[in-house]
């Protein structure tokens, strides 16, 4: 937990009093995050924050969250589903064939 104290430290400096909310999502979210653990995080702003306020100066790595790929991604999902199921048959009967 000290580690996500010392991000959440960074971060809420980092907001510098701006309206926000910050998510935790991923592993540590689920309390299996480990010290080689990547944190997710998102925030949620009121309002747009400042170009680079989280990225100026910090050892973080700031995504910013596009609806529109979002949608064209989900949209994709089905195939995709596909394609990886496709792909896993064939690895088992290739696993299959050289037992």
């Amino acid at each position: 937990m000290r580690d996500l104290d010392e991000v959440r430290r960074i971060v809420l400096e980092a907001l510098g009093g701006h309206p926000t909310r910050v998510y935790l999502f991923g592993s540590w979210a689920r309390g299996s995050g480990s010290r080689i653990s990547d944190i997710d995080g998102a925030v949620d702003a009121a309002r747009p924050l400042p170009r680079g306020l989280l990225a100026e100066d910090r050892n973080l790595t700031v995504h910013t969250y596009n609806e529109e790929l979002a949608e064209a991604l989900y949209a994709r999902l089905p195939e995709y589903s596909r394609l990886m199921k496709a792909w896993l048959d064939a690895i088992a009967a290739r696993t299959a064939a050289g037992s």
